[in-house]
């Protein structure tokens, strides 16, 4: 064979088959953030969690492990520090050149204040100690240095451009804007699955920068996965709005997102945040009312020490049931955030149902 035709014969895979870039090494916070990721992510790479699922987001420790997760990342996306602060100081200490996505300063988000609408006796509360938060301070002592846990002050400095959604179930706790929050926001966002595809979108163009390359596939999988989502939307809608008019308590108010989505309306809280122990005078003022006010159910977490839910319910025929809405089950395939408010749905219904 001619030299050059063997030349030609040998170069020509390298020259029609494509180098392509590696796909950016991504750390996220919480398991929704995890699952949203994924989806954008789908067929590309899988993201790194690095609050594990049945630890509280508001106050953690990291691994090594974790912490190294984040310092490998080049690109970090969290929901921000309304949510953690204490990731925004490991993320600024461990991966300060890596690019990152806060998603509660995403244009389009749907913000609402802390506790707005609802009764949780804020006046009254202290802050808790080993009572709630024990279990996990225990498990992860040994792993570094506890970053605290006030982090019911949300920073309220973000800035969003509007967009109008006029068919919210309650337009009236629901904003689109920083600017229309009076406090602190409340961080638990991803609970609106409108959020989620708006962070989608925010994910896909974030990652696009980070990797041009597969800028198509991201953008594409961000589009299907809102599709996916408006269609959750309408199930959660049909499995909660019929549960109106039961009146429920909560172990902390942090489910205003998907109450103002579907229509639901709860009787008010134990405690502000879970970083807040609800007051001997507020607790009184919830026992008087179980009855009275015909509450059909409370809802604790499984993240979350559940005995003062028990102590407030004893004498009582009030069932208690669990509401996951950080994930512990792990969903962070690209499938996992509409099984964590599916989930949440089914639970919420079975024990409203009358």
């Amino acid at each position: 064979m001619n030299r050059s035709l063997a030349f030609l014969a040998f170069a020509a895979p390298a020259l029609v088959t494509p180098v392509l870039a590696d796909v950016p090494r991504v750390a996220v916070d919480i398991v929704p953030t995890a699952a949203l990721t994924a989806r954008v992510m789908e067929g590309l790479g899988t993201p790194s969690l690095v609050v594990p699922p049945m630890a509280s987001p508001h106050g953690y420790a990291l691994r090594p492990s974790e912490a190294a997760a984040l310092e490998q990342a080049d690109v970090v996306i969290r929901i921000g520090p309304a949510l953690a602060p204490w990731f925004e100081e490991a993320t600024a200490a461990l991966a300060p050149e890596a690019t990152g996505l806060v998603l509660l300063d995403a244009p389009g988000t749907v913000l609402r204040a802390l506790g707005e609408g609802h009764d949780h006796g804020d006046d009254d509360h202290g802050h808790e100690g080993e009572d709630d938060h024990g279990e996990d301070h225990a498990e992860h002592e040994d792993h570094g240095q506890d970053h605290g846990e006030d982090h019911a002050h949300a920073h309220d400095d973000h800035a969003h451009e509007e967009h109008a959604h006029p068919d919210h179930a309650d337009g009236d706790h629901a904003h689109e804007t920083a600017g229309a929050v009076e406090g602190p926001i409340d961080s638990h966002a991803w609970l609106d699955p409108r959020n989620g595809a708006v962070w989608m979108s925010a994910i896909a163009e974030t990652l696009a920068a980070a990797d041009p390359q597969n800028a198509a596939t991201y953008r594409a999988n961000a589009e299907a996965g809102a599709a996916e989502l408006r269609a959750l939307e309408e199930d959660l809608i049909a499995i909660l709005a019929p549960l109106r008019d039961r009146p429920y308590l909560t172990l902390h108010d942090a489910y205003g997102y998907l109450e103002d989505r579907t229509g639901l309306d709860s009787a008010g809280s134990i405690r502000l945040s879970d970083a807040a122990d609800a007051g001997p005078s507020h607790l009184s003022e919830l026992r008087a009312r179980l009855e009275v006010d015909g509450i059909a159910c409370l809802f604790t977490e499984p993240q979350l020490d559940d005995r003062v839910a028990r102590r407030l319910l004893e004498g009582t025929d009030i069932p208690l049931a669990t509401l996951d809405p950080v994930g512990q089950e792990g969903d962070v395939g690209p499938g996992g955030y509409s099984s964590i408010l599916r989930r949440m749905a089914d639970s919420m219904a079975a024990c409203l149902a009358p």
